[in-house]
């Protein structure tokens, strides 16, 4: 690929839910920078920017190019489905049309691009980059860029290189960012940093803090009320002094599952960032700092503003550096690799409620080393499925009955069975290739409407089977058979409907391509 140069001036990175008068100041800010796309877009969410002055950073002329030719797609579309398969980009849509109704930002959504191709590497101002390597990103602050790791390079069909980032946390981009200033500021209480010097002074048996009196001639009163005296006296000039920031180490940051897509040009320089195990020995730790740029040792949830722990990794390999991560990228989801074989276990949570079982075994799990993420949930309960589908979004939430939902599986297991090759094989390209030949060979006869593909399915009738929630026993219909959710060409998802497997005889192409992409993606469980 021929080298492109890119001259930019970044726009600040704003964050959400700020006062009026911040906003007017940061108004004013931009107005005199450029109205340029190139800015690093890592999520701050629900934290107040910092009112001091900032300096703009300057426009500077950046080369930059993939290396290589492209990966090829089959093997593209197998890692990264969700850039070039039409139904997982149409979920995606829906998914962030379900987030805006909840009140989500524009810049919480998911963002969508159009893919050319994928690279592994990429050369930007002389440096040469691969995927999952850590890196510095351009950010408004010149002294502190963000940090990254590199997930995905990719060209879309405009002709722009991007890269997807994961990013890692400084504490003071956390929700810890006040009380970081606050305890490198001398205008704290002293109540609330001198704690243990209190407790020092209070309980010193020796009394060093005291000086020496004769108390032979006066009385226990008087005596005690000179020592309280003396004390308070010599408190503040005696007491020993504590290091409040011991524990915000310059080096210390925390990883997250914050993803989104940059402009390849933001890339600054690589960095080494390495893991380390929280019960490793402090000669150990200081070894293992000297020798990086930055490391962590846990992980910080931003949708719930917490700091978690993460999972151990063999004793004789605690700590990972850059491009030997823990954390390796497949298909877009961050995944656990651990070196001692901790396992990503799926659960399918039956009779789920609003999902505080799941989420505490989870919770338990990660202490354990194993990574479970709920990937399933059923309830008959329609407000419990909100609130779990609002609260885990990463789940696929249904509201039915487990009775239902088991002859699903087992229709499921028999459409696999029937679509799916037993040597393993599951290419979407090849069908849609397939699918795409047939479609310009027939003719659709006026009046006459088209399957443009599938996007759900139901055993039963999903409004039989709603109605069957309310009904008494007596009056439950039993379902007998499975439904797809059609999408229909020329149509919205306004405009989708359930329809019988057995009115779609003449759509065996769509049904096999549905199969084989639900297969994939993990639709449903299967044993």
């Amino acid at each position: 690929m021929s080298p492109r140069r890119s001259s930019r001036t970044p726009k600040p990175v704003l964050k959400p839910e700020i006062n009026p008068e911040i906003e007017e100041k940061i108004k004013k800010r931009k107005a005199s920078v450029s109205n340029g796309k190139n800015k690093a877009t890592k999520k701050v969410k629900n934290e107040e920017p910092e009112i001091e002055e900032e300096e703009e950073t300057p426009a500077r002329s950046v080369e930059f190019r993939f290396i290589g030719d492209p990966i090829p797609k089959e093997v593209a579309v197998a890692r990264w489905p969700d850039r070039y398969v039409p139904e997982l980009i149409e979920q995606i849509k829906e998914e962030n049309t379900k987030r805006i109704k909840r009140g989500a930002k524009e810049d919480e959504l998911e963002e969508i691009m159009e893919v050319k191709s994928h690279y592994s590497k990429a050369f930007v101002d002389g440096i040469e980059y691969n995927l999952n390597d850590d890196a510095h990103v351009l950010s408004d602050k010149p002294a502190s860029p963000f940090i990254c790791k590199i997930i995905e390079f990719f060209e879309t069909v405009d002709n722009e290189a991007y890269f997807k980032a994961q990013w890692y946390y400084r504490i003071t981009d956390t929700v810890c960012r006040d009380a970081v200033r606050k305890l490198k500021s001398d205008k704290c209480k002293e109540e609330e940093l001198d704690v243990e010097s209190q407790f020092m002074e209070e309980f010193d048996p020796e009394n060093q803090l005291i000086e020496e009196f004769d108390v032979e001639n006066k009385s226990k009163e008087l005596q005690d009320a000179e020592l309280k005296k003396k004390n308070k006296k010599n408190k503040s000039k005696n007491k020993p002094k504590i290091d409040h920031t011991v524990h915000l180490h310059p080096k210390r940051i925390f990883i997250s599952e914050v993803k989104d897509n940059n402009p390849l040009e933001l890339l600054l320089g690589k960095v080494t960032i390495t893991r380390i195990a929280s019960n490793v020995d402090l000669k150990t730790k200081e070894e293992k700092i000297a020798k990086c740029d930055y490391y962590y040792d846990m992980k910080y949830e931003l949708p719930y503003k917490s700091f978690v722990s993460i999972p151990l990794e063999d004793t004789n390999e605690s700590a990972t550096s850059s491009g030997e991560s823990g954390l390796s990228t497949v298909g877009g989801v961050c995944e656990s690799a651990t070196s001692s074989g901790a396992s990503d276990l799926s659960l399918l949570d039956l009779y789920c409620g609003c999902g505080a079982m799941s989420t505490g075994l989870t919770l338990g799990a990660e202490v354990g080393g194993v990574n479970l993420v709920t990937r399933w949930a059923v309830d008959v309960n329609v407000f419990a499925c909100q609130t779990l589908e609002l609260n885990h979004p990463e789940t696929k939430v249904r509201n039915e009955c487990a009775e239902d939902f088991l002859s699903l599986l087992k229709e499921w297991q028999r459409l696999v069975n029937q679509y799916v090759p037993s040597d393993g094989s599951n290419s979407i390209v090849q069908g849609s290739e397939d699918l795409e030949e047939v479609e310009e060979a027939e003719e659709v006869s006026p009046g006459e409407f088209v399957v443009e593909s599938f996007v759900g399915i139901s055993f039963g009738d999903p409004k039989v089977n709603a109605a069957n929630l309310q009904a008494k026993d007596d009056d439950k219909i039993k379902a007998t058979e499975i439904f797809f959710k059609v999408r229909w060409s020329g149509y919205d998802s306004t405009e989708d409907t359930w329809e019988p497997y057995k009115g779609l005889s003449n759509c065996e192409d769509k049904v096999r391509e549905f199969v084989r992409m639900g297969h994939r993606s993990k639709l449903l469980p299967l044993p």
